[in-house]
This record gives structure tokens, C-alpha cells and sequence, in this order.
């Protein structure tokens, strides 16, 4: 049996899109007439709030006052993931729960 964490790292390895961009920047100088690139680069961090806040909720649903509950992992049999709340200390719900 695999933790969500675990679960949510397979699905990310998978998925090449990052919500953490480093940007590299190549510094010109110039010297004696010559355009020469140096090759230290410059290590800009960009950190998208909003996609770490989608991503966090997307396997979660909202159940009001800033309380959230873990959704079933599982898909459907018509190919769309179930709608049931998780059971507590599981990634799946009661009905997709392997004995």
C-alpha cells in the first residue's frame, strides 16, 4: 500500500510541467573590443503561488471554513475520477478500497 505522498510522487514524476522555474541569465562583458560571455549564470528563483495552491488542492475538496477533505484517487470505469471522499488513512474510498 503506497502513502499519498508516494502516490503523488508517481504522478509527478510523470508530469514534466514544475511550479519552480530557474531562470539562467548569461552576463555579457566587454572587453578589448571583444564580446565575451561570462559563464557564471545568474540563478533568478520564480516560485508560482498559484500553481503550488492548484496543485495542493487538486486532490482535496472543499468542505467550508477553510477545512479541506482528501478525495478517492481512484478512476471510474467510464474514465473519470470518482467523486467520493478518501476513507481516513487511505487514498481511496470505501468502494475502490482493495481487500
Amino acid at each position: 500500500m503506497q502513502t499519498r505522498s508516494q502516490v503523488k510522487k508517481q504522478k509527478t514524476s510523470h508530469n514534466d510541467e514544475s511550479n519552480i522555474f530557474i531562470k539562467l541569465e548569461e552576463k555579457e562583458i566587454k572587453s578589448e573590443s571583444k564580446l565575451e560571455t561570462n559563464l557564471e549564470p545568474i540563478l533568478d528563483f520564480i516560485y508560482d503561488f498559484d500553481y503550488a495552491s492548484e496543485c495542493w488542492k487538486s486532490n482535496k475538496k472543499y468542505v467550508g471554513n477553510g477545512c479541506y477533505k482528501y478525495m478517492c484517487q481512484c478512476v471510474t470505469k467510464k474514465g473519470k475520477p470518482c467523486v467520493r471522499t478518501a476513507l481516513q488513512g487511505e487514498i481511496n474510498c470505501k468502494m475502490h478500497l482493495v481487500k
